[in-house]
């Protein structure tokens, strides 16, 4: 396992290469979130770790494991399939069960 430490919170996404993915696999609507981010460990196990951003939009979630996440900036809500929506706020930890 890595740990990066990031300090600087102002200045990651300036200093760091992104990689454009593309477009989310199942949007929701006419506005379709654009995906790029970069990779910094993956796991034998498939896991990976990484800093990602993307576009406005609504997309369904395709990550089935569990996912821990913080958003840098920006904002999200989060409507699981059962229960209650769920507010993401920046540097806000929030945990992702597995569907």
């Amino acid at each position: 396992m890595v740990i990066i430490q990031l300090k600087n919170r102002n200045t990651i996404p300036a200093r760091i290469r992104f990689r454009r993915f593309g477009p989310v696999e199942i949007p929701i609507g006419d506005l379709v979130s654009e995906l790029s981010g970069k990779i910094l460990c993956e796991n034998k196990d498939g896991s990976k770790a990484g800093i990602w951003e993307c576009t406005a939009g609504k997309w369904t979630r395709q990550v089935m494991d569990a996912e821990l996440s913080v958003f840098l900036k920006g904002k999200a809500i989060f409507y699981p399939e059962n229960g209650d929506p769920i507010s993401i706020d920046s540097w806000r930890p929030s945990i992702f069960r597995c569907e």
